[in-house]
C-alpha cells in the first residue's frame, strides 16, 4: 500500500479517493474512514473476511473513501490498515457481520 496506488477525484466539493487491494475471493465487509491531522489525512480501512470461507483465489477491490470540502493540495494521504470505527459506524457494521457468520454456519462453520 503506497501513495502511489491511490488515485484522486472529485465530484461537486468532495474529494474521492480510491486505491486497488487484493483480497480473497471470498465474501467480506469493507470499511473506510478517515482520521484528520494539521496537514495530513489517514485513510484508515479494514476488510474482514470469514476465514471458513476462504478460496484458493484472489480478486481486486476498490477501497474508496470520500472526503467532503477537502482540497487534495492542502494534505498528505497516509494509508492505514487499522479498525478505528465510530460508534455509529459500528452499529452499522453489526448486521453485516452477522450475515457474515450464517453464510460461514451454512458452509461447516463452527
Amino acid at each position: 500500500m503506497t501513495n502511489s496506488d491511490l488515485s484522486f477525484s472529485t465530484s461537486g466539493s468532495e474529494l474521492i479517493v480510491k486505491m486497488p487491494f487484493s483480497i480473497n475471493n471470498s465474501p467480506y465487509i469493507l470499511w473506510a474512514g478517515t482520521a484528520f491531522h494539521p496537514n495530513e489525512i489517514c485513510l484508515n480501512f479494514e476488510v474482514i473476511q470469514n476465514r471458513d470461507l476462504f478460496v484458493r483465489s484472489q480478486k481486486e477491490i476498490e477501497i474508496e473513501w470520500r472526503i467532503p470540502d477537502c482540497d487534495e493540495q492542502r494534505f498528505s494521504f497516509h494509508v492505514r490498515r487499522c479498525f478505528l470505527p465510530t460508534t455509529e459506524e459500528l452499529t452499522e457494521l453489526i448486521p453485516k457481520l452477522q450475515q457474515l457468520a450464517v453464510v460461514g454456519n451454512k458452509f461447516g462453520g463452527i
